[in-house]
Order: structure tokens, then sequence, then C-alpha cells
């Protein structure tokens, strides 16, 4: 009887967790979902992805065709999903505003730092920039074992995922989607964007053709487009709480 009512109380403990994060979750994107039309006309597109991206091509030719289907598709999606991203964008004055939140929370939470300080770069983004001449081996920041996001903070989706680096994707994303995260301060410094092929269009990866790191960046390309479609078609049942398909999206992946 006792261990049919910690049983219970188990469960009853895991079902208010999966709520909370539910309401967390639900409360940082309630601005903007996808209609039932709109949804429906995504699935379609991570089909047509879904159906090329498992294909290994046999020479450079495919290989580049097979980019160019993916990012038009992509590309499509991306403009479905325009209002799941804007839940989550900051611009960058906003992220400015934001850097002395990010000082109190890595102060509160034991960084220390000495000569350094976040400063934006014009043509860049954010970046360190010296206070003080610095000297080989002055000691710059010391980050605490608590504040390096790792494998050992997955509580949801660990064994949904093989890879490391997919748990840990999932990790950043359910952070970034929770309004009441630990890691809030960080995420929001995180850039829109990156200097990576990822990032690049159609004409900028051209670029590339006819050198020896086109074929490596078309994979990368190719790898990305193909796990997100397989998040995106798995069953909602299959993933740790309810909400989180509703909210996902291409470039919260990326």
């Amino acid at each position: 009887m006792d261990k049919q009512r910690k049983k219970q109380s188990s469960k009853s403990k895991l079902h208010s967790n999966k709520n909370t994060v539910n309401e967390s979750v639900v409360a940082a994107v309630t601005d903007k979902i996808l209609s039932h039309q709109v949804r429906s006309q995504v699935r379609a597109l991570v089909a047509e992805i879904l159906s090329v991206v498992f294909i290994t091509p046999v020479n450079p030719k495919e290989e580049w065709d097979q980019y160019v289907i993916i990012q038009n598709l992509l590309k499509k999606i991306q403009l479905l999903e325009a209002p799941l991203k804007e839940n989550l964008r900051l611009n960058k004055c906003k992220r400015l505003m934001k850097i002395n939140e990010f000082y109190k929370w890595s102060r509160d939470n034991g960084i220390k730092y000495d000569g350094v300080i976040i400063k934006e770069y014009p043509g860049y983004d954010l970046g360190l920039a010296a206070t003080k001449s610095i000297k080989r081996n002055d000691l710059l920041f010391t980050i605490p074992h608590k504040l390096i996001m790792s494998e050992e903070r997955i509580e949801r989706g660990g064994k949904l995922f093989k890879l490391s680096n997919l748990r840990l994707a999932f990790l950043l994303m359910t952070e970034a989607l929770n309004p009441e995260s630990f890691w809030k301060p960080y995420i929001d410094l995180l850039p829109d964007c990156y200097n990576t092929v990822l990032y690049y269009g159609i004409e900028e990866m051209a670029q590339l053709r006819g050198s020896n790191c086109l074929s490596a960046a078309l994979k990368q390309c190719r790898l990305i487009a193909r796990c997100y479609a397989t998040i995106y078609h798995w069953p909602n049942s299959d993933l740790p709480f309810d909400v989180f398909k509703e909210y996902f999206h291409y470039d919260l992946y990326r």
C-alpha cells in the first residue's frame, strides 16, 4: 500500500513539474502562434525536406542541387514561421540594454573578471574589450562549473537524443522558451545570427564552389535541416513536454 502511495505521489510530482514547464513556455510565447492552416503548410514542407535529406548525393552536382532544394524549402518555412521567431528576437539595441543584467547575473553566480568589458563593435557584434594593459598569463576571468551549460544540466530530453550536440541544443531551446529560466541573462545576449555557412544564402554559398570546403559546408547544412525536420516530425507524445512543438521553429534550432 505504501509503495502504491509513493508511486502515485511520484507520478503526481512528475505531472506537476510537466505542467510547470508547459506554463512557463506558454508564458514566454503566447503573443504569436501559427494558425492551423499555416501549421499544415509547414508540416507539408517539412515532409518534403525529409524526403530529400536522407538521400546521399553521389557527385558534386547532386550535392549542390540537393542543397538548393533544401534551402528553397527552408526559406518558405522561415517565412511561415516568422511570427514564432518574433517571440524571441531581441534587436541589438535591446541586447545592449541587457548587458548590465548579465554583469549582475554573472557576479551573483560566481564569475570573476578583471580588465575586460562587453562592448559593441560596429559592423560586427558584441565582444570583449580590454580596459587595461594585459600581460601574458594574466588571469582575465574565471567561470564556476555551475555556469557551464553542459550535459550534466540536462533534465528533459536527455534520453531522447543519442547525440550530445542534440541534447545540448534541446536544453538551450527549452531554456530560451522559458521566461523564468536561470540562463535568461546569458541567452538575452546571444545574437540572432552567426557568420557561419548555416546563415549563407544560395548566392553566398555559390562563391565556395570550386573550393575544398564546399562539400563540408553543404553536408553541415543538410545535417541541420535533417535534425530540424526530424524533431518537427516527432509526435508530441515523444517530446518531454507538450507545448514544445507549438513554438519550435527552424531558426530556434539553427
